[in-house]
């Protein structure tokens, strides 16, 4: 009876070790949250076909992105939730706003790629962009490339900001 008792005991503290070690080698995940404010370029190739409006190409972009990322502790990929609300062609007295989503992965040097719905002015659409975050200090400074396709037409964005850590 001793010995199997010793048995059992023996067998339970191997599966305890195995489960410890199974448990110690998933990768151990941190929520972020960041937010902050975009200014950039909206370009527009027929503003008069998409906007039906008369306005210049290039407008002035301001928004404000909000950003929710599980990153791995060992410096890993993220996973990206993105919102972006914007504001164009105030400088030629035109009010067109914008609002997409975004899912994507950020590579642990910053690089990052996403792809969601976009409304806007423009219609709904398809939205995608290519960025990088550069790191100055513990300020995030995120450059991006976006592109959609709207009911009426194409538009092009590149934007720049800052982003600092809520969470």
């Amino acid at each position: 009876m001793k010995r199997i008792a010793m048995v059992l005991m023996a067998a339970a503290f191997a599966a305890a070790d195995a489960a410890a070690q199974a448990a110690d080698s998933l990768p151990v995940m941190a929520h972020r949250r960041l937010t902050g404010p975009r200014v950039g370029a909206l370009i527009v190739p027929r503003p008069e076909a998409v906007i039906n409006q008369d306005v210049s190409g290039v407008l002035v972009l301001f928004g404000w992105q909000r950003e929710h990322f599980v990153k791995p502790i060992d410096n890993g990929p993220s996973l990206l939730v993105q919102s972006q609300t914007w504001v164009a062609g105030v400088e030629r007295r035109k009010v067109l706003i914008g609002f997409s989503a975004a899912v994507g992965l950020r590579t642990a040097g910053g690089f990052e790629v996403t792809l969601g719905p976009s409304m806007s002015s423009f219609g709904v659409g398809l939205a995608g962009s290519v960025g990088q975050l550069l790191r100055w200090g513990s300020v995030g400074i995120p450059v991006k490339l976006s592109a959609g396709q709207a009911e009426e037409g194409m538009w092009v964005s590149m934007s720049v900001g800052y982003a600092i850590r809520t969470r």
